[in-house]
């Protein structure tokens, strides 16, 4: 590690973990704990990250890090470094997360986001390549519920999907393949939404020119 190492921070509703690692994506430790969102709040699960980020500084120099990365489920403000309420993090409402690391550790913190991981992924990353994995397979057993219950001709996926269709086609496929009724897959087609960055300005005037007849 002569040019430093760097420290990612994933918080999880059920497991976090601290890893240390290289810019060219080396792990060299891994710490991993329950999250118990149950039993504390926020300020206690930060507590025990800080614990053993502290002791791995008996390993990795402190002087030596060069920056913290975050990983962390949504709904969250990736500019301001806030997360705001995800579902599988009852109580972490408005926390300044990335505030919280920087003045802690006085390195630069940086939330990661679905285009980070879309980016890195499409670069052959392999940690970003499973995260996107695991996410196509997450999604492909829920459009495989839309099917089975509504057996809609045609589904139209926006944001991230629509992005990086490449990415999360063949996994989402094989999904459907192991767990939808076939003859409902057949006749559904998924499809990227054609409209990509634009969707939410039409998704707008639709609203206002909705709303104007009511």
């Amino acid at each position: 590690m002569k040019n430093g190492f760097y420290l990612g921070i994933d918080i999880g509703g059920t497991k976090c973990a601290v890893v240390a690692g290289d810019e060219d994506f080396n792990i060299y430790k891994k710490i991993q704990f329950e999250t118990r969102t149950g039993e504390r709040d926020y300020n206690a699960v930060l507590d025990e990250f800080f614990v053993y980020i502290e002791s791995l500084f008996s390993t990795f120099p402190r002087e030596h890090l060069k920056g913290i990365g975050i990983s962390c489920g949504g709904p969250l403000d990736s500019k301001k470094g806030m997360i705001y309420s995800p579902p599988n993090l009852p109580g972490w409402d408005n926390v300044p997360i990335v505030d919280i690391f920087s003045n802690r550790f006085g390195v630069p913190v940086s939330n990661l986001t679905a285009k980070t991981v879309a980016e890195a992924a499409a670069a052959g990353d392999i940690s970003a390549l499973d995260i996107i994995k695991v996410s196509a397979e997450y999604l492909g057993r829920g459009l495989a519920v839309l099917i089975d219950i509504l057996n809609p001709e045609c589904i139209v996926i926006g944001s991230i999907y629509s992005r990086n269709e490449l990415l999360f086609k063949p996994h989402v496929d094989r999904i459907l393949a192991e767990e939808a009724i076939p003859s409902a897959v057949k006749v559904s087609q998924i499809k990227p939404a054609l409209l990509g960055e634009s969707i939410g300005d039409f998704a707008a005037l639709c609203v206002a020119l909705y709303s104007k007849h009511f």
